[in-house]
């Protein structure tokens, strides 16, 4: 995914902000990101920062956890929270 693309969905997402640089994620925003390794997709999970610097695509989840990948390999975004409804129904299936 190019540069700008992440930069467009990053700036539409709620919860998000960009502080320099960096994208930081509110404690309340479940975000993931998918990355291509290959015939695999790898699923980093709980973002708290993401920041674009010298061609590389640094991410960092809630637990410390560092990762860095080619913005080339970055596929999607996944983002939910504890406000995120689920087309008004309960999300074990029960109205």
């Amino acid at each position: 995914m190019a540069n700008l693309q992440i930069e467009k969905i990053l700036e539409g997402a709620s919860g998000v902000r960009k502080e320099g640089s960096a994208w930081l994620f509110s404690d309340e925003t479940e975000a993931h990101a998918f990355v291509a390794l290959g015939n695999e997709v790898l699923q980093v999970q709980k973002l708290q920062r993401i920041e674009i610097k010298n061609g590389a695509l640094a991410m960092t989840t809630h637990k410390g956890e560092g990762f860095f990948f080619p913005p080339e390999q970055l596929v999607g975004f996944k983002f939910g929270g504890a406000d995120h409804k689920l087309g008004g129904r309960s999300q074990a299936g029960f109205r």
